[in-house]
């Protein structure tokens, strides 16, 4: 199952409003029309169009304090722009008690 489809659930299931981008043209719109019930951002490092720190960064000035993690595989040099990052592949069952740790902490 892929790791897009694990979050979706999971995030579904405890009740959440999810909104996927395709890229960073997309979050750009997407973030846009959602005003200020953006509460956080889950984005790739890596994104077609931009990378996830700078995207989270533009995202950011229009929804400030808004939480982002990063999502990136585990054979990368972490990035010094966010305390959040989830190193992946992960288990189901690992990635759910990671974003339930996250979404406690945005609450």
């Amino acid at each position: 199952m892929a790791l897009g489809t694990v979050i979706r659930r999971v995030l579904t299931a405890a009740g959440y409003e999810v909104e996927v981008a395709a890229d960073a043209r997309e979050a750009r719109v997407l973030a846009e029309g959602l005003g200020g019930r953006l509460r956080l951002i889950l984005s790739d490092v890596i994104l077609p169009g931009a990378n996830g720190p700078t995207i989270v960064d533009e995202l950011r000035r229009a929804s400030p304090g808004v939480a982002a993690m990063f999502l990136m595989p585990l054979q990368l040099p972490p990035p010094a722009c966010s305390r959040w990052l989830w190193m992946w592949p992960m288990s189901p069952a690992s990635s759910k008690a990671a974003l339930m740790q996250l979404l406690h902490a945005v609450r």
